[in-house]
Protein backbone atom coordinates (compact mmCIF):
# COMPACT_ATOMS: atom_id res chain seq x y z
CA UNK A 1 0.00 0.00 0.00
CA UNK A 2 0.85 3.53 -0.48
CA UNK A 3 1.95 5.23 2.64
CA UNK A 4 -1.34 7.22 3.60
CA UNK A 5 -3.57 8.07 6.57
CA UNK A 6 -5.55 5.37 8.46
CA UNK A 7 -8.73 7.26 7.19
CA UNK A 8 -7.78 7.34 3.86
CA UNK A 9 -10.64 5.39 2.34
CA UNK A 10 -12.95 6.63 4.50
CA UNK A 11 -12.04 10.85 4.11
CA UNK A 12 -11.77 10.27 0.05
CA UNK A 13 -15.81 10.46 -0.02
CA UNK A 14 -16.38 12.95 2.52
CA UNK A 15 -15.99 15.99 0.04
CA UNK A 16 -17.26 14.72 -2.78
CA UNK A 17 -14.04 13.01 -4.20
CA UNK A 18 -12.52 16.61 -4.34
CA UNK A 19 -8.45 16.05 -5.08
CA UNK A 20 -5.02 18.39 -5.58
CA UNK A 21 -2.35 17.21 -7.86
CA UNK A 22 0.79 18.42 -8.18
CA UNK A 23 4.47 18.05 -10.31
CA UNK A 24 8.08 18.77 -8.88
CA UNK A 25 10.59 18.85 -11.41
CA UNK A 26 14.13 18.22 -10.30
CA UNK A 27 13.46 19.26 -6.96
CA UNK A 28 12.32 22.14 -7.52
CA UNK A 29 10.32 24.44 -4.98
CA UNK A 30 7.93 25.48 -7.23
CA UNK A 31 5.46 22.35 -8.20
CA UNK A 32 3.24 22.60 -11.60
CA UNK A 33 -0.30 22.83 -10.00
CA UNK A 34 -3.82 21.17 -10.59
CA UNK A 35 -4.73 24.66 -12.50
CA UNK A 36 -1.98 23.46 -15.49
CA UNK A 37 -2.24 20.00 -14.84
CA UNK A 38 -5.36 18.66 -17.04
CA UNK A 39 -4.94 14.64 -16.61
CA UNK A 40 -2.59 13.07 -14.15
CA UNK A 41 -2.55 9.29 -14.97
CA UNK A 42 -0.49 6.71 -12.37
CA UNK A 43 -0.11 3.34 -14.14
CA UNK A 44 1.33 -0.60 -13.74
CA UNK A 45 0.99 -3.43 -15.38
CA UNK A 46 2.24 -6.67 -14.54
CA UNK A 47 1.52 -10.27 -14.80
CA UNK A 48 2.12 -13.38 -11.99
CA UNK A 49 5.38 -12.60 -10.80
CA UNK A 50 7.11 -10.38 -12.85
CA UNK A 51 9.08 -6.85 -12.70
CA UNK A 52 6.98 -4.03 -12.47
CA UNK A 53 7.66 -0.58 -13.41
CA UNK A 54 4.93 2.56 -12.60
CA UNK A 55 4.27 5.37 -15.15
CA UNK A 56 3.05 8.64 -14.92
CA UNK A 57 0.88 10.25 -17.10
CA UNK A 58 0.51 13.85 -17.88
CA UNK A 59 -1.63 16.21 -19.56
CA UNK A 60 -0.58 19.65 -18.64
CA UNK A 61 -0.05 23.34 -20.02
CA UNK A 62 3.45 23.06 -19.06
CA UNK A 63 6.03 22.04 -21.14
CA UNK A 64 8.49 19.15 -19.09
CA UNK A 65 11.59 18.86 -20.07
CA UNK A 66 12.97 15.55 -21.71
CA UNK A 67 15.36 13.87 -18.83
CA UNK A 68 13.36 16.14 -16.29
CA UNK A 69 12.88 13.58 -12.90
CA UNK A 70 10.10 14.36 -11.17
CA UNK A 71 7.67 13.64 -8.36
CA UNK A 72 4.02 13.32 -8.82
CA UNK A 73 1.54 14.20 -6.05
CA UNK A 74 -2.08 13.59 -5.73
CA UNK A 75 -3.76 14.69 -2.89
CA UNK A 76 -7.34 13.53 -1.62
CA UNK A 77 -9.63 16.12 0.60
CA UNK A 78 -10.08 15.15 3.59
CA UNK A 79 -11.24 18.55 5.96
CA UNK A 80 -12.15 21.93 5.27
CA UNK A 81 -8.35 23.33 4.10
CA UNK A 82 -6.62 19.60 4.02
CA UNK A 83 -5.33 17.33 1.74
CA UNK A 84 -3.79 13.72 2.14
CA UNK A 85 -1.50 13.07 -0.75
CA UNK A 86 0.55 9.72 -1.81
CA UNK A 87 3.71 10.78 -3.93
CA UNK A 88 4.92 8.89 -6.06
CA UNK A 89 8.87 9.96 -6.36
CA UNK A 90 11.90 9.95 -8.60
CA UNK A 91 9.88 8.89 -11.87
CA UNK A 92 12.30 10.10 -15.18
CA UNK A 93 10.87 11.72 -18.32
CA UNK A 94 12.52 9.89 -21.36
CA UNK A 95 11.04 11.35 -24.26
CA UNK A 96 10.18 14.37 -25.44
CA UNK A 97 6.52 15.82 -24.21
CA UNK A 98 3.65 15.66 -27.25
CA UNK A 99 2.44 18.89 -28.20
CA UNK A 100 -1.55 18.70 -28.78
CA UNK A 101 -2.19 21.86 -31.07
CA UNK A 102 -5.70 21.86 -30.54
CA UNK A 103 -5.59 21.70 -26.54
CA UNK A 104 -2.42 23.39 -26.42
CA UNK A 105 -1.01 20.80 -23.81
CA UNK A 106 1.56 18.82 -23.40
CA UNK A 107 1.32 15.29 -22.66
CA UNK A 108 4.73 13.34 -20.59
CA UNK A 109 5.66 10.35 -19.95
CA UNK A 110 7.55 9.37 -16.64
CA UNK A 111 9.40 6.22 -15.51
CA UNK A 112 10.22 5.07 -12.30
CA UNK A 113 13.73 3.47 -11.31
CA UNK A 114 13.26 0.18 -13.05
CA UNK A 115 14.13 1.83 -16.32
CA UNK A 116 17.55 2.09 -15.16
CA UNK A 117 17.30 -1.51 -15.49
CA UNK A 118 16.49 -1.65 -19.29
CA UNK A 119 20.23 -1.63 -20.64
CA UNK A 120 22.47 -5.15 -21.81
CA UNK A 121 22.97 -7.49 -19.16
CA UNK A 122 27.37 -7.40 -18.77
CA UNK A 123 27.67 -8.79 -15.63
CA UNK A 124 30.84 -10.56 -14.31
CA UNK A 125 30.37 -12.53 -11.32
CA UNK A 126 32.18 -15.93 -10.23
CA UNK A 127 29.69 -18.88 -9.84
CA UNK A 128 28.30 -20.95 -8.28
CA UNK A 129 26.49 -17.91 -6.39
CA UNK A 130 23.45 -18.30 -4.73
CA UNK A 131 19.83 -16.39 -6.26
CA UNK A 132 20.03 -13.61 -3.37
CA UNK A 133 23.92 -12.95 -3.76
CA UNK A 134 23.39 -12.72 -7.73
CA UNK A 135 20.67 -10.45 -6.97
CA UNK A 136 22.68 -8.20 -5.00
CA UNK A 137 25.28 -8.03 -7.13
CA UNK A 138 22.69 -6.76 -10.33
CA UNK A 139 21.83 -4.04 -7.93
CA UNK A 140 25.81 -3.51 -6.98
CA UNK A 141 25.69 -2.64 -10.95
CA UNK A 142 22.70 -0.52 -11.35
CA UNK A 143 23.67 1.85 -8.61
CA UNK A 144 20.54 0.71 -6.02
CA UNK A 145 20.36 0.86 -2.44
CA UNK A 146 19.92 -2.91 -1.13
CA UNK A 147 18.65 -2.23 2.19
CA UNK A 148 15.15 -3.45 1.30
CA UNK A 149 15.70 -6.72 -0.74
CA UNK A 150 14.65 -9.52 2.18
CA UNK A 151 17.33 -11.70 4.05
CA UNK A 152 15.21 -14.84 3.11
CA UNK A 153 12.65 -15.52 0.31
CA UNK A 154 11.60 -18.33 -2.08
CA UNK A 155 14.52 -20.22 -3.42
CA UNK A 156 16.96 -17.17 -1.81
CA UNK A 157 19.98 -19.33 -1.56
CA UNK A 158 19.91 -21.90 -4.05
CA UNK A 159 22.75 -21.55 -5.88
CA UNK A 160 23.19 -20.73 -9.75
CA UNK A 161 26.21 -22.61 -11.48
CA UNK A 162 27.02 -21.35 -14.37
CA UNK A 163 26.25 -17.91 -16.39
CA UNK A 164 23.38 -18.27 -18.69
CA UNK A 165 22.83 -14.64 -19.60
CA UNK A 166 26.24 -12.92 -21.25
CA UNK A 167 26.05 -12.49 -25.06
CA UNK A 168 22.17 -13.16 -25.81
CA UNK A 169 20.92 -9.99 -25.67
CA UNK A 170 19.37 -9.88 -22.34
CA UNK A 171 18.64 -6.77 -20.74
CA UNK A 172 18.70 -6.17 -16.89
CA UNK A 173 15.28 -5.98 -16.89
CA UNK A 174 15.06 -9.56 -18.59
CA UNK A 175 17.11 -11.21 -15.72
CA UNK A 176 14.93 -9.50 -13.05
CA UNK A 177 11.86 -11.13 -14.93
CA UNK A 178 13.56 -14.46 -14.66
CA UNK A 179 14.41 -14.30 -10.89
CA UNK A 180 10.83 -13.04 -10.30
CA UNK A 181 9.82 -16.14 -11.66
CA UNK A 182 11.85 -18.58 -9.69
CA UNK A 183 11.38 -16.51 -6.47
CA UNK A 184 7.78 -16.24 -7.10
CA UNK A 185 8.00 -12.65 -6.25
CA UNK A 186 7.54 -8.86 -8.18
CA UNK A 187 10.96 -7.28 -8.37
CA UNK A 188 9.92 -3.15 -7.89
CA UNK A 189 11.12 0.06 -6.43
CA UNK A 190 8.78 1.07 -3.31
CA UNK A 191 9.63 4.15 -1.40
CA UNK A 192 12.74 4.66 -3.70
CA UNK A 193 14.39 1.57 -2.85
CA UNK A 194 14.64 -1.96 -4.32
CA UNK A 195 13.09 -4.92 -3.48
CA UNK A 196 11.28 -8.07 -3.92
CA UNK A 197 7.50 -7.60 -3.45
CA UNK A 198 5.56 -10.44 -2.37
CA UNK A 199 1.39 -10.71 -2.51
CA UNK A 200 0.93 -8.83 0.76
CA UNK A 201 -2.66 -8.77 2.76
CA UNK A 202 -3.59 -5.26 3.73
CA UNK A 203 -6.36 -5.96 5.32
CA UNK A 204 -8.58 -3.39 3.71
CA UNK A 205 -12.50 -4.14 2.25
CA UNK A 206 -13.85 -1.55 -0.71
CA UNK A 207 -17.13 -1.99 -0.92
CA UNK A 208 -20.23 -0.25 -3.00
CA UNK A 209 -19.06 3.16 -2.48
CA UNK A 210 -16.35 2.34 -4.75
CA UNK A 211 -17.57 0.43 -7.36
CA UNK A 212 -19.09 0.68 -10.33
CA UNK A 213 -21.60 -1.39 -10.61
CA UNK A 214 -22.23 -1.72 -14.45
CA UNK A 215 -17.98 -2.97 -14.66
CA UNK A 216 -17.33 -5.88 -12.30
CA UNK A 217 -15.99 -8.72 -13.10
CA UNK A 218 -14.92 -12.19 -11.09
CA UNK A 219 -14.10 -14.37 -13.71
CA UNK A 220 -13.05 -17.45 -11.21
CA UNK A 221 -10.87 -18.17 -7.83
CA UNK A 222 -7.36 -19.62 -9.30
CA UNK A 223 -4.91 -21.80 -7.37
CA UNK A 224 -2.62 -23.82 -8.14
CA UNK A 225 -1.97 -27.71 -8.29
CA UNK A 226 0.65 -28.38 -10.91
CA UNK A 227 3.74 -26.67 -11.17
CA UNK A 228 6.13 -27.11 -14.61
CA UNK A 229 9.36 -26.22 -15.91
CA UNK A 230 9.49 -26.60 -19.40
CA UNK A 231 12.15 -25.62 -21.77
CA UNK A 232 12.82 -26.23 -25.61
CA UNK A 233 9.22 -25.24 -26.81
CA UNK A 234 7.85 -28.07 -24.13
CA UNK A 235 10.12 -30.98 -25.61
CA UNK A 236 11.46 -30.75 -21.87
CA UNK A 237 9.35 -30.80 -19.00
CA UNK A 238 9.53 -31.34 -15.34
CA UNK A 239 6.75 -31.07 -12.79
CA UNK A 240 5.25 -31.70 -9.33
CA UNK A 241 1.83 -31.68 -8.62
CA UNK A 242 -0.82 -32.48 -6.42
CA UNK A 243 -2.25 -35.74 -7.86
CA UNK A 244 -5.20 -36.46 -5.47
CA UNK A 245 -6.31 -32.58 -5.67
CA UNK A 246 -6.27 -33.11 -9.34
CA UNK A 247 -7.90 -36.32 -9.61
CA UNK A 248 -10.68 -34.14 -7.44
CA UNK A 249 -10.55 -31.03 -8.82
CA UNK A 250 -9.06 -30.98 -12.33
CA UNK A 251 -6.05 -29.56 -13.70
CA UNK A 252 -5.09 -26.48 -12.35
CA UNK A 253 -1.39 -26.10 -13.91
CA UNK A 254 1.11 -23.31 -14.16
CA UNK A 255 3.66 -23.40 -16.36
CA UNK A 256 7.61 -21.22 -16.77
CA UNK A 257 8.78 -22.05 -19.89
CA UNK A 258 12.15 -21.46 -21.55
CA UNK A 259 14.00 -19.91 -18.15
CA UNK A 260 17.78 -19.32 -19.01
CA UNK A 261 17.95 -19.99 -15.23
CA UNK A 262 15.73 -23.61 -15.66
CA UNK A 263 18.14 -24.03 -19.09
CA UNK A 264 20.63 -26.60 -16.61
CA UNK A 265 20.76 -29.75 -15.54
CA UNK A 266 20.35 -28.69 -11.91
CA UNK A 267 16.77 -26.80 -12.56
CA UNK A 268 15.18 -29.27 -10.38
CA UNK A 269 16.81 -27.57 -6.80
CA UNK A 270 14.14 -25.00 -7.59
CA UNK A 271 10.95 -27.05 -8.00
CA UNK A 272 10.41 -27.40 -4.04
CA UNK A 273 9.96 -23.90 -2.56
CA UNK A 274 8.08 -22.70 -6.00
CA UNK A 275 5.73 -25.44 -5.32
CA UNK A 276 5.34 -25.00 -1.94
CA UNK A 277 4.70 -21.46 -1.95
CA UNK A 278 2.27 -21.60 -5.07
CA UNK A 279 0.06 -24.65 -3.63
CA UNK A 280 -0.68 -22.43 -1.00
CA UNK A 281 -1.73 -19.48 -3.16
CA UNK A 282 -5.61 -18.22 -4.37
CA UNK A 283 -7.12 -15.29 -5.54
CA UNK A 284 -9.82 -13.89 -7.68
CA UNK A 285 -9.40 -13.28 -11.30
CA UNK A 286 -10.77 -9.67 -11.46
CA UNK A 287 -11.37 -6.83 -13.48
CA UNK A 288 -13.15 -3.79 -11.44
CA UNK A 289 -14.23 -0.03 -12.67
CA UNK A 290 -13.83 2.13 -9.25
CA UNK A 291 -14.34 5.72 -8.30
CA UNK A 292 -10.61 5.80 -7.71
CA UNK A 293 -9.25 4.15 -4.68
CA UNK A 294 -5.34 5.25 -5.49
CA UNK A 295 -4.07 3.59 -2.19
CA UNK A 296 -3.24 0.02 -3.14
CA UNK A 297 0.31 -0.78 -5.19
CA UNK A 298 1.54 -4.21 -6.78
CA UNK A 299 0.92 -7.41 -5.05
CA UNK A 300 -1.47 -5.80 -2.70
CA UNK A 301 -4.40 -8.48 -1.58
CA UNK A 302 -7.80 -6.79 -0.54
CA UNK A 303 -11.12 -7.87 -0.30
CA UNK A 304 -14.17 -6.59 -2.52
CA UNK A 305 -17.64 -6.68 -0.67
CA UNK A 306 -20.95 -6.48 -2.82
CA UNK A 307 -23.15 -7.11 -0.10
CA UNK A 308 -25.05 -9.96 0.49
CA UNK A 309 -21.97 -12.14 2.09
CA UNK A 310 -20.57 -11.87 -1.31
CA UNK A 311 -16.91 -11.65 -0.63
CA UNK A 312 -13.77 -11.49 -3.34
CA UNK A 313 -10.30 -11.94 -1.99
CA UNK A 314 -8.02 -10.47 -5.06
CA UNK A 315 -4.89 -9.47 -5.55
CA UNK A 316 -3.63 -6.17 -7.91
CA UNK A 317 -1.67 -6.93 -10.51
CA UNK A 318 -3.04 -3.76 -12.64
CA UNK A 319 -3.69 -0.46 -12.13
CA UNK A 320 -4.62 2.75 -14.14
CA UNK A 321 -5.61 5.19 -11.33
CA UNK A 322 -6.39 8.95 -12.73
CA UNK A 323 -7.34 12.53 -11.47
CA UNK A 324 -9.05 14.59 -14.36
CA UNK A 325 -12.46 16.25 -14.27
CA UNK A 326 -13.10 13.53 -11.53
CA UNK A 327 -11.07 10.52 -9.75
CA UNK A 328 -11.35 6.98 -11.46
CA UNK A 329 -9.15 3.68 -11.70
CA UNK A 330 -9.58 0.34 -13.19
CA UNK A 331 -8.18 -2.65 -11.46
CA UNK A 332 -7.34 -5.94 -12.15
CA UNK A 333 -5.42 -9.55 -12.45
CA UNK A 334 -5.45 -11.80 -15.38
CA UNK A 335 -4.92 -15.57 -15.05
CA UNK A 336 -2.06 -16.53 -16.48
CA UNK A 337 -1.76 -18.06 -19.69
CA UNK A 338 -3.96 -21.51 -19.53
CA UNK A 339 -1.75 -24.40 -20.23
CA UNK A 340 -2.17 -27.86 -19.99
CA UNK A 341 0.96 -30.57 -20.48
CA UNK A 342 1.24 -33.87 -21.99
CA UNK A 343 2.90 -35.44 -18.52
CA UNK A 344 3.50 -38.46 -20.47
CA UNK A 345 6.43 -37.14 -21.84
CA UNK A 346 7.70 -35.44 -18.69
CA UNK A 347 9.44 -35.83 -15.78
CA UNK A 348 8.61 -35.91 -12.10
CA UNK A 349 10.24 -36.30 -8.94
CA UNK A 350 9.61 -39.95 -9.24
CA UNK A 351 10.74 -40.70 -12.35
CA UNK A 352 14.72 -40.74 -12.12
CA UNK A 353 15.72 -43.53 -13.92
CA UNK A 354 15.00 -42.37 -17.59
CA UNK A 355 16.18 -38.96 -18.87
CA UNK A 356 15.22 -36.91 -22.43
CA UNK A 357 16.62 -33.62 -22.78
CA UNK A 358 17.26 -31.18 -24.60
CA UNK A 359 18.89 -28.28 -23.04
CA UNK A 360 19.73 -24.76 -25.32
CA UNK A 361 22.91 -22.71 -24.02
CA UNK A 362 22.30 -19.61 -25.92
CA UNK A 363 25.45 -18.28 -24.13
CA UNK A 364 28.03 -20.59 -25.95
CA UNK A 365 25.48 -20.96 -29.05
CA UNK A 366 25.29 -24.60 -27.89
CA UNK A 367 22.38 -27.18 -28.18
CA UNK A 368 22.73 -30.70 -26.00
CA UNK A 369 20.70 -33.46 -26.62
CA UNK A 370 20.87 -36.64 -24.28
CA UNK A 371 18.62 -39.65 -24.07
CA UNK A 372 19.46 -41.49 -21.12
CA UNK A 373 18.30 -44.83 -20.02
CA UNK A 374 19.46 -46.83 -16.32
CA UNK A 375 18.56 -50.11 -15.99
CA UNK A 376 19.36 -52.53 -13.34
CA UNK A 377 22.94 -52.98 -14.16
CA UNK A 378 23.53 -51.69 -17.24
CA UNK A 379 23.38 -47.64 -18.41
CA UNK A 380 22.95 -46.81 -22.39
CA UNK A 381 22.84 -42.97 -23.74
CA UNK A 382 23.07 -41.08 -26.61
CA UNK A 383 24.19 -37.36 -26.33
CA UNK A 384 24.34 -34.93 -29.55
CA UNK A 385 25.61 -31.85 -29.01
CA UNK A 386 25.68 -29.45 -32.11
CA UNK A 387 27.99 -26.08 -31.87
CA UNK A 388 28.07 -23.40 -34.55
CA UNK A 389 31.39 -25.31 -35.69
CA UNK A 390 29.97 -29.16 -35.75
CA UNK A 391 27.70 -31.76 -34.66
CA UNK A 392 28.98 -34.74 -32.29
CA UNK A 393 27.22 -37.96 -31.67
CA UNK A 394 28.07 -40.39 -28.51
CA UNK A 395 26.40 -43.34 -28.26
CA UNK A 396 27.14 -45.56 -24.96
CA UNK A 397 26.51 -48.49 -23.23
CA UNK A 398 28.17 -49.53 -19.47
CA UNK A 399 27.32 -52.40 -18.41
CA UNK A 400 28.08 -53.48 -14.24
CA UNK A 401 28.85 -57.20 -14.06
CA UNK A 402 29.25 -57.29 -10.59
CA UNK A 403 27.47 -60.17 -9.26
CA UNK A 404 27.79 -61.72 -5.91
CA UNK A 405 28.84 -65.89 -5.43
CA UNK A 406 30.87 -68.26 -3.56
CA UNK A 407 32.27 -71.49 -4.09
CA UNK A 408 33.80 -72.36 -7.57
CA UNK A 409 32.54 -70.78 -10.37
CA UNK A 410 33.14 -70.12 -14.00
CA UNK A 411 32.94 -66.75 -16.14
CA UNK A 412 31.27 -67.14 -18.78
CA UNK A 413 31.96 -63.71 -21.45
CA UNK A 414 29.78 -63.29 -24.02
CA UNK A 415 29.28 -60.58 -27.70
CA UNK A 416 32.88 -60.05 -27.68
CA UNK A 417 34.67 -57.92 -30.28
CA UNK A 418 33.66 -59.88 -33.49
CA UNK A 419 36.68 -61.31 -35.69
CA UNK A 420 39.14 -62.97 -33.33
CA UNK A 421 36.61 -62.97 -30.45
CA UNK A 422 38.92 -61.84 -28.02
CA UNK A 423 39.17 -60.16 -24.49
CA UNK A 424 40.22 -56.73 -25.13
CA UNK A 425 40.91 -55.79 -21.19
CA UNK A 426 39.63 -57.76 -18.25
CA UNK A 427 40.19 -56.72 -14.60
CA UNK A 428 39.82 -58.64 -11.63
CA UNK A 429 39.69 -57.40 -8.21
CA UNK A 430 39.66 -59.54 -5.23
CA UNK A 431 37.28 -59.19 -2.42
CA UNK A 432 40.02 -58.03 0.40
CA UNK A 433 37.64 -58.25 2.61
CA UNK A 434 37.72 -62.11 2.97
CA UNK A 435 41.20 -62.36 2.21
CA UNK A 436 43.59 -64.47 4.52
CA UNK A 437 47.38 -63.40 4.62
CA UNK A 438 50.71 -65.39 5.82
CA UNK A 439 53.57 -63.58 7.01
CA UNK A 440 56.29 -66.01 7.36
CA UNK A 441 58.73 -65.80 9.82
CA UNK A 442 62.40 -64.49 8.22
CA UNK A 443 63.48 -67.80 7.90
CA UNK A 444 60.88 -69.98 6.56
CA UNK A 445 61.49 -71.21 3.59
CA UNK A 446 58.05 -72.46 1.55
CA UNK A 447 57.78 -75.38 -0.31
CA UNK A 448 56.08 -74.97 -3.93
CA UNK A 449 52.81 -76.29 -3.12
CA UNK A 450 52.79 -73.97 -0.33
CA UNK A 451 48.88 -72.04 -0.04
CA UNK A 452 47.70 -69.85 2.87
CA UNK A 453 44.45 -71.81 4.26
CA UNK A 454 43.77 -74.14 1.41
CA UNK A 455 43.44 -71.38 -1.09
CA UNK A 456 44.96 -71.00 -4.03
CA UNK A 457 45.10 -67.80 -6.03
CA UNK A 458 46.08 -67.48 -9.41
CA UNK A 459 46.50 -63.59 -11.02
CA UNK A 460 47.08 -65.23 -14.82
CA UNK A 461 44.48 -65.82 -17.22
Amino acid sequence: MYEVGETFLSDITKYGRQFDTEIYINGEEQPITVYDINIFKHSFNASLFQSVMRVLEIDSNKKIQKNSVITGKIGIKFSEDDYDYISYKNYKVLEEPEFDEDTKAYTTFAYDQMREAMIEYDLVIQYPISVRNFLLKICERLGWDTSAIPTSFVNSSILIYEDVFSNIKYTFRDVLDEIAKITCSFPCFINEKFTLKYITETGKTIDNTFLDENNLTFEKEYYINSVVFARSEDSDTYYKQDVEDIAENGLHEYKISDLQLLSTDSRSQFMAEIYGYLRNLKFWIFDIQTKGVFIFDIADRFTIDLGDNRYYSVVLLNSDATAEQGLSENMYAEEPKNTETDYKYSTNDEKKDKLTKLQVDKVNQKILAVVQQIGDRSEKSTTITQDIEQLQVAVSEVTDMTRDGSGNNTLHITDTVEGNGYVLNLTLFGNTANMYYVTPEEDLIPSNNLVPNGRIYNNSL
